[in-house]
């Protein structure tokens, strides 16, 4: 949008961007005076009042039409005057379906949508057309009517995520996810077979791996609640498959980041499939109220919009570590411990190939 302040003599453009869950980012850029030439257009665009069918319909002298729902119709219009040459045809045909049964009056609404507007509405340039200004005008009347509606998201959001988990945000798919092929390992008694290649120097990319002892645990806590689970992670899954060698129900999420199914081939998997799900996306849980959902040491900046799309969830756990540095390491195991809605039952330690262990927090959905 443009702005021109008379006074000072000033212009500059207003941008505006979605950024991440859907806030909106506003940019001012000045213009330089140089070789700027100011017209009233500006200025006149944002005097709604004046530019309505309503004026074009009493200076066409056809007031009897003013009870068409014209909004309905404007863009179907818009789409066959804007180009040039204009599809009168097509304009022609839509007024039909509008409703203006006289040939006369539908002739004259085109050549008064194609006029200029200087001569129907108030301090219009000469330049734009009638139907330039009233598409222009929506645009600017549905441009306020998103932000109010933005700003009461936001400010419904923010007063949920103080008292509790914030609500889903709407920018979110839910999805099944793609398998793609992957090169698969085994385990035999709970050994990796071929064994994890091993860990590179400071890497942040460590496989969850427990003890026996450990899985039978986290496995008897997940039957006591559940009969599934969706686990969300990033690396070998050796953890899945620990738990499917031992009957539970899963399915390994992973983030979707190549276009080339292909491209996932290499990187070897130790349980049975891993559904990839976009970045725009949730993984579908089929039955919330009966699923656990896993978050296992992952690097996920969305992680709360699963808790707030599915609040059924009976159980949640968080295998990370809480004093990590690493950039976007989320969620934590102390995410949830101060969270209206949540109780923890309990914290473990789980292991690692080749890494210290991690810890594992268990929270109970006490919701009301």
């Amino acid at each position: 949008m443009l702005n021109y302040s008379p006074e000072t003599g000033r212009a500059g453009v207003l941008l505006r961007s979605i950024k991440a869950f859907g806030a909106v980012e506003k940019i001012t850029i000045a213009l330089l005076p140089t070789n700027l030439q100011v017209i009233e257009v500006a200025a006149a665009m944002q005097e709604d009042g004046a530019a309505t069918w309503a004026v074009l319909l009493d200076h066409l002298q056809l007031p009897h039409l003013k009870h068409i729902p014209w909004w309905a119709h404007e863009e179907a219009i818009g789409d066959a005057l804007m180009p040039k040459p204009p599809n009168r045809p097509s304009a022609l045909a839509e007024l039909v379906r509008a409703g203006v049964d006289e040939e006369v009056d539908r002739e004259a609404i085109i050549d008064g949508l194609l006029s200029p507007s200087s001569g129907i509405f108030h301090k219009s340039h000469a330049s734009l057309s009638v139907l330039f200004k009233l598409v222009a005008v929506r645009v600017q009347r549905l441009e306020k009517e998103d932000q109010a509606k933005f700003d009461k998201q936001r400010a419904a959001s923010e007063a949920d995520s103080k008292s509790g988990v914030p609500p889903a945000n709407a920018k979110f798919r839910i999805s099944t996810g793609r398998v793609c092929d992957q090169r698969h390992g085994k385990l035999d008694d709970d050994v990796a077979r071929p064994p994890l290649e091993k860990r590179k120097l400071m890497s942040n990319r460590m496989t969850v791996y427990p003890t026996p002892v450990q899985a039978d645990q986290i496995v008897g806590l997940l039957r006591s609640r559940t009969r599934s689970c969706v686990c969300i992670g990033w690396d070998e899954r050796v953890f899945e498959g620990m738990l499917e060698r031992r009957g539970v129900s899963v399915v390994a999420v992973d983030a979707d980041t190549f276009q080339d199914a292909d491209a996932y081939y290499e990187r070897r998997i130790y349980c049975r499939e891993v559904r990839r799900v976009g970045i725009d996306s949730l993984q579908l849980i089929v039955d919330p109220p009966a699923t656990a959902l896993i978050f296992v040491n992952g690097f996920l900046a969305h992680w709360e919009a699963y808790l707030a799309h599915y609040p059924q969830l009976p159980l949640v756990l968080i295998i990370g570590d809480d004093a990590s540095t690493a950039k976007g390491h989320f969620p934590r195991p102390a995410e949830l411990e101060s969270r209206k809605g949540f109780r923890l039952l309990r914290r473990m330690a789980v292991d690692c190939h080749e890494a210290p262990p991690l810890t594992l927090a268990a929270y109970e959905s006490v919701r009301s």
